[in-house]
């Protein structure tokens, strides 16, 4: 019964990170819109707000926005997208 179990488990949280799948090309068009005044053109940290670093969760992009009105609007997908694009800025 646990084998079983556990593999339940497993491919339930295999589907649910495909259900939250980021696409790079809409979080750039999401970032350009909601993050860059504050974060900069490239998550390197501006005037009003600190570099966001490759490898932010979705829980601390969440939390760090819950009272801000700009970053409160974006869904859980929306999100995923802008960090799935934060993350590619630092690869070559």
């Amino acid at each position: 019964m646990r084998p079983t179990l556990t593999a339940l488990l497993l491919l339930t949280n295999a589907a649910a990170a495909q259900a939250i799948a980021a696409d790079p090309e809409q979080g750039a068009a999401l970032y350009a819109r909601a993050c860059a005044r504050c974060h900069g053109a490239e998550a390197q940290g501006g005037r009003k707000g600190p570099a966001i670093p490759p490898g932010t969760t979705l829980e601390a992009l969440g939390t760090a926005h819950a009272d801000k009105r700009i970053g409160a609007g974006l869904s859980d997908a929306d999100r995923a997208a802008v960090i799935e694009y934060i993350d590619g800025l630092t690869q070559p």
